[in-house]
């Protein structure tokens, strides 16, 4: 697959303005399956895409932290490209979801090779885990090792390094 260029990410990128600033990170701070990976981030250096007003580091201590939002070259792609093969644990709730990644206007087609990429990148850098939450999380990343919770088995959950 041939890689996005850095116009093709800005012009992906401007599809998104209509995304809002929250987070779904404290649906699931009672999550019994999450809990345990919410406190070993304090572990790792954690990169988180689509914070919005409500970052994971906020509640949970981090090794290291960053986030990933917005315009090149701070939107998701870009900054995991930069990142080394097995070096972080990425996080992101509610951001891989269709509404949000696939707005029905403009170059569908380009979207979906941005999402493609952007999952290949969090499976190539994730170590020793992810946490993908989002409604088409398990459609774009595939069955999470480990589930959200028993009633939301297609939002996603905690992908281990394969």
């Amino acid at each position: 697959m041939t890689k996005l260029t850095k116009n093709e990410i800005s012009e992906v990128s401007l599809e998104w303005m209509h995304m809002s600033d929250t987070s779904y990170l404290e649906s699931f701070f009672n999550s019994r399956y999450l809990i345990p990976y919410f406190e070993e981030l304090k572990n790792h250096e954690v990169i988180e895409i689509g914070p919005g007003d409500n970052p994971i580091n906020k509640h949970f201590p981090c090794k290291e932290y960053s986030e990933a939002h917005g315009y090149p070259p701070h939107d998701g792609l870009s900054v995991l490209r930069e990142k080394k093969d097995a070096s972080v644990v990425v996080v992101s709730f509610g951001v891989i979801d269709d509404c949000i990644l696939m707005p029905k206007h403009r170059n569908s087609e380009l979207l979906l090779k941005y999402v493609e990429e952007l999952v290949n990148e969090i499976k190539r850098v994730t170590n020793p885990f992810s946490i993908i939450v989002g409604n088409s999380a398990q459609k774009y990343m595939g069955n999470p090792d480990i589930p959200t919770s028993s009633d939301w088995l297609k939002s996603g959950g905690v992908y281990l390094r394969k």
